[in-house]
């Protein structure tokens, strides 16, 4: 019989059991103090610290009594030990812990955390108050997710011993994205080790010394000529409310966060859609991707929120009779569609779809242009592209006549020569001029408001998932097809679910939207490889802080945008 008296698993050999506020508690080894308590449950107080950069231990906040430790040490620097005894709250510790959060707070503005008012104030005021200004928590958008509040109140902060000096800083609002107030900045550093540390950038540091330290760019610089390149991590790392979401800023805290993939380019990238309600207020990297691997782009980070809530989105379907545009049902709109395509089957018909479009959409729009519409031509527009260049072979047989109906997913056609087609059926998300010379009008949705299957750049399969509802009575892509499916007598074709159309797409061959280039600038780490179009759309129009970086970008290389508008 084998003596195993003496084995350990990997997992226990790599675990230590230590005491903490007189509770033993399991810590891997390399762990510190401060990791094991919070993977226990035990919050202990900490600003400088953050998960995704590591310790430093500059704020202090986070001192812990260990039994035969002289001092009280930095529980975020302070490995584990098996036998460790921890106290994390003695009278000691919080006294400490007040004076030092004083001594943060000497340059921030503190009327409202030391306001006896504060409770009833925040009851009747509680939405942020639109100031030139922060000079309280009152008029501070960040407030909610603020860790000097959070601290402010769990220590009792009542009265300071040293009067605040406010800094009187200009706020700086000329650069895209981000609004930065650094009278509001505790000197934390969380934002200076993101950019260096984890991004391995170096937009922003501390300048100057003692009393006049702050944070800005290298020699004072504009960040966007540093090497920021807008993926708004300083922002997610922030303990204050000195750096804020400019579009998100005025939509509160997030109540609940949802994952799905971004669209705006091939990559794909995981993005945490931030939703307040059901509306998305904002994005950002998922938690648990590694960051050192990718940041989000600029437009992953800050446009997709924007893009998705624009007022002009379509929201209900639209026929045009007698050159006016009228509000339809769905079910007479896709009868509609379906009965005057009928009448232009086969080479004379096209079907356009978008490469952003999921494999689902792809799927029954191809499977419509084959059978329900008797080979009608079927072309995929790819990602990024304008509308003047995007399909050139399309444009050509539109202007020679040998296509005179066209269903198309994207406003990604040359808009020129519809004036040829005798027929137009245009579904998408905004107005242009494609959806302008319809003669009917389906309005779908953007990618976080509908699932489904996409192959990213690297030719790996991934789903979206369906995180915020859509407009009025926009329709994913997949369902406008299934409907016209079965109005065209396709019952094959008219599924009831996305489910049943990823099944039927898994069954067959594999689309592959279009050929993307195996090896193209990336934009999370080039500004000027942001994608400037989605689905024939010029994202600047919908998202103002793309269309100033824009022309940042052009102004930095000095030469004409010749993009178009």
């Amino acid at each position: 019989m084998t003596d195993t008296s003496s084995q350990a698993s990997p997992q226990t050999a790599q675990a230590v059991t230590i005491t903490m506020d007189g509770r033993q508690v399991r810590a891997r080894a390399g762990q510190t103090v401060l990791e094991a308590a919070l993977a226990n449950g035990v919050d202990i107080p900490h600003v400088c610290y953050h998960a995704e950069i590591g310790p430093i231990g500059s704020c202090r906040l986070c001192i812990v009594e260990i039994e035969g430790v002289n001092g009280l040490p930095t529980s975020c620097t302070t490995p584990v030990a098996d036998g460790m005894v921890v106290r994390t709250e003695t009278e000691q510790i919080n006294k400490l812990r007040r004076a030092l959060l004083e001594l943060l707070l000497l340059n921030h503005p503190t009327a409202c955390l030391v306001c006896d008012k504060q409770e009833l104030c925040l009851k009747y005021r509680y939405s942020p108050t639109k100031a030139g200004r922060t000079t309280g928590c009152n008029f501070c958008t960040n407030k909610d997710i603020c860790d000097i509040r959070k601290l402010a109140e769990r220590l009792g902060l009542t009265e300071l011993t040293f009067p605040p000096s406010y800094q009187g800083r200009p706020l700086e609002r000329s650069e895209p994205f981000i609004d930065r107030d650094y009278n509001l900045c505790v000197l934390c550093g969380r934002c200076v080790r993101t950019c260096r540390d984890v991004h391995g950038t170096a937009a922003v540091e501390f300048v100057d010394r003692g009393g006049r330290t702050r944070i800005a760019g290298p020699s004072d610089l504009p960040h966007a000529d540093l090497q920021c390149r807008f993926c708004g991590a300083c922002i997610d790392t922030c303990s204050t409310g000195a750096l804020s979401d400019r579009y998100a800023k005025w939509r509160g805290a997030p109540e609940r966060t949802e994952q799905t993939y971004c669209a705006f380019c091939p990559i794909g990238c995981p993005i945490a859609v931030r939703l307040r309600g059901d509306r998305a207020i904002g994005t950002g990297s998922v938690p648990g991707e590694d960051p050192t691997s990718r940041p989000l782009c600029a437009l992953g980070r800050f446009a997709v929120a924007e893009f998705a809530a624009g007022t002009s989105r379509l929201a209900h379907p639209r026929m045009k009779r007698d050159g006016l545009w009228r509000r339809a049902s769905w079910d007479d709109a896709v009868r509609a569609a379906a009965a005057r395509l009928s009448q232009y089957k086969g080479s004379q018909t096209a079907v356009v779809v978008d490469a952003s479009s999921s494999l689902e959409a792809q799927y029954l729009l191809c499977a419509l242009a084959e059978h329900g519409l008797d080979g009608a031509r079927f072309f995929v527009a790819p990602h990024n592209a304008r509308p003047e260049t995007a399909l050139p072979a399309l444009a050509e047989q539109i202007r020679n006549g040998r296509i005179k109906a066209a269903y198309t997913a994207t406003a990604a056609v040359e808009p020129t020569v519809l004036d040829n087609l005798d027929l137009l059926i245009v579904q998408d998300c905004y107005p242009s001029p494609v959806s302008e010379a319809a003669d009917i009008l389906l309005p779908t949705t953007v990618f976080i408001e509908a699932g489904g299957t996409f192959v990213d750049r690297d030719g790996v399969v991934k789903k979206r998932q369906a995180v915020a509802p859509p407009p009025g009575e926009a329709r994913p892509e997949w369902k406008i097809a299934a409907d016209l499916a079965r109005a065209l007598g396709e019952d094959n074709l008219a599924y009831e679910s996305l489910e049943q159309v990823s099944a039927a797409v898994e069954t067959t061959v594999s689309i592959r939207s279009v050929d993307e280039p195996a090896e193209q600038t990336d934009p999370a780490h080039d500004l000027s490889a942001l994608p400037k179009y989605f689905r024939g759309h010029r994202i600047g129009r919908y998202v103002k802080g793309l269309a100033q970086l824009e022309e940042l970008i052009t102004r930095q290389s000095g030469s004409a945008d010749v993009s178009g508008d």
